[in-house]
C-alpha cells in the first residue's frame, strides 16, 4: 500500500463516528468499554482488510458506500480478535501503546470485543442475506481457531500443516470474508467464492510473513519475539523443531519457564536461525502467493488487482530480507 487510498479515512471515519461516547445516553461502564474499543481501532495498523475489499469490489463494480460496510465490519471483526487475543495472551502493549486489557481489566477487553463485533454485524443489515451468513461463518470460524490456537499454545510437537489449518482459520477466513463479501456486493456469486479463496490464501500469507517477522526481528506492529515468548508456536519454530530433536527440547524447557527467559527465547530464536527453517517459511509464503495469483488469474490485468499482486509479492520481498545472524 504505497499509497493511502482516501477510501482508507473514510472507514476511519466511520468507526470513530461508531465508537463515539454519547454523554446523554452512555454510562461509565459503557464509556469504558468504547473507549477500549475506540483505542485500538483508532491507534494505527495497516487497513490490509478494508484496502482488499475496497480494491477487489472495485473491480467487480460494486459501489464504494457498500463496500464502505463492508470494509468496516471487518475491521471492526478483527479488531474484536485483537482484544480477545491480547486476553489470552496476558498481552500489555500493542502498537506501541498499553492493550486495553493492561489498562481496563480483562472483562472490559473482553466485552469491548463483543461489542466491536455487535457493530460489525450491525454494518451489513442492509445488504443481502449472504453477506450476513459470510460474516456469521467468519467470527464462528475465527473462534474455532482462537480455541485451536490456545490448545496448541506450549506445544512444540505441533506439526506445520496444523500450524497452517489454525493460521487458515484465525487470519486466513477474515481475509476470505473481505474478498467474498466483494463478490456478493458486485452481485457475482461465481466470484465471490474465487475472492474469497484468493484472500484467505493471502491472508495465510499474511501471517507466515508475521511469523517470520517475528523470529527475525522486524517490526510489525509488535514486539519482536513476542510469539516466542508467549508460547505461540509459529511457522519457523515448528519446521525447526519438527526436524531437530536439540532445538525442539531446547524449545521445551524454554517454554517451560514461567515467565519465558528472555534469554532462553533468544537462545532458541538463534538456533532455528541457523537452520533451514527460515527459507522454508519463506517458500511456504510464496506458495499461498502463488495460489492467491491463480485464484485471481480472469482479473490479473485489471489495475485494481495488479495492486494486490504487488502487495502480496511485497510480503515475499520482506522475507527475503537477511535475518540476523545466530
Amino acid at each position: 500500500m504505497a499509497i493511502r487510498p482516501p477510501f482508507l479515512d473514510r472507514v476511519e471515519t466511520r468507526m470513530e463516528a461508531l465508537l463515539r461516547v454519547d454523554p446523554a445516553a452512555d454510562d461509565a461502564e459503557t464509556e469504558r468499554l468504547l473507549d477500549a474499543a475506540r483505542d485500538l481501532c483508532l491507534a494505527g495498523g495497516k487497513r490490509a482488510r478494508p484496502w482488499l475489499a475496497w480494491l477487489l469490489g472495485r473491480a467487480l463494480g460494486a459501489t464504494e458506500e457498500a463496500l464502505l460496510d463492508l470494509a468496516v465490519a471487518a475491521e471492526c471483526i478483527h479488531a474484536a480478535s485483537l482484544l480477545h487475543d491480547d486476553v489470552v495472551d496476558e498481552g500489555t502493549s500493542r502498537r506501541g501503546l498499553p492493550t486495553a486489557n493492561a489498562r481496563w481489566g480483562n472483562l472490559a477487553a473482553v466485552l469491548s470485543g463483543d461489542l466491536l463485533l455487535t457493530v460489525a454485524l450491525t454494518q451489513l443489515r442492509s445488504h443481502p442475506p449472504a453477506l450476513h451468513h459470510a460474516a456469521v461463518d467468519t467470527v464462528a470460524a475465527m473462534t474455532r481457531a482462537t480455541l485451536q490456537e490456545a490448545g496448541a499454545r506450549g506445544r512444540t510437537d505441533l506439526t506445520p500443516a496444523r500450524w497452517r489449518e489454525i493460521a487458515w482459520g484465525k487470519t486466513g477466513v477474515l481475509f476470505g470474508f473481505c474478498g467474498t463479501g466483494a463478490g456478493i456486493l458486485a452481485g457475482d456469486a461465481p466470484s465471490a467464492d474465487r475472492l474469497g479463496q484468493a484472500c484467505a490464501h493471502l491472508g495465510v500469507a499474511f501471517q507466515t510473513a508475521d511469523d517470520l517477522a517475528d523470529l527475525c526481528g522486524w517490526t510489525r506492529g509488535k514486539a519482536p519475539g513476542a510469539d516466542l515468548r508467549n508460547r505461540n508456536p509459529t511457522l519457523p519454530l515448528l519446521i525447526a523443531a519438527h526436524d531437530h530433536p536439540p532445538i525442539r527440547e531446547a524449545l521445551r524447557r524454554a517454554w517451560a519457564r514461567d515467565p519465558v527467559d528472555p534469554e532462553d527465547a533468544a537462545h532458541v530464536a538463534g538456533l532455528v536461525r541457523a537452520t533451514d527453517a527460515v527459507p522454508r517459511t519463506l517458500e511456504a509464503l510464496a506458495a499461498e502467493v502463488a495460489s492467491a495469483e491463480a485464484a485471481l488469474a480472469p482479473w490479473a490485468a485489471h489495475p485494481n488487482v495488479e495492486q494486490v499482486l504487488g502487495w502480496a509479492n511485497s510480503l515475499v520481498a520482506e522475507g527475503e530480507a537477511p535475518c540476523p545472524s545466530p
